[in-house]
């Protein structure tokens, strides 16, 4: 069974508030992404934080197997992450060009 004790309890709080993170970084930038849709509106993302305090969390929990199986799912579920991961190369090689 599961043993709690101060450090694992310390992971976790570590854990959560790494996620929650995440979980606000994601959903603001998919925020900006469907609030452009669908309004127009412009706004900035948050590059890189949310992806990478969720894939921290994912690596520090103390969980059994998720550092092995489910690191890389907040990298691509951020947007913030993914999308500038792939757009800043390719507008550099764009840049390039000209």
């Amino acid at each position: 069974m599961f043993e709690l004790n101060l450090i694992t309890g310390l992971v976790w709080v570590v854990c959560l508030l790494l996620f929650g993170l995440f979980v606000c970084a994601a959903v603001g930038n998919w925020w900006l992404i469907f609030s452009h849709l669908i309004h127009g509106t412009k706004g900035s993302m948050v590059p890189f934080i949310g992806g990478l305090c969720g894939c921290l969390a994912v690596l520090m929990a103390p969980v059994e197997l998720s550092w092995k199986w489910c690191w890389w799912i907040p990298l691509v579920a951020d947007p913030g992450f993914s999308y500038m991961l792939l757009s800043v190369p390719l507008e550099v090689l764009d840049r390039r060009d000209r």
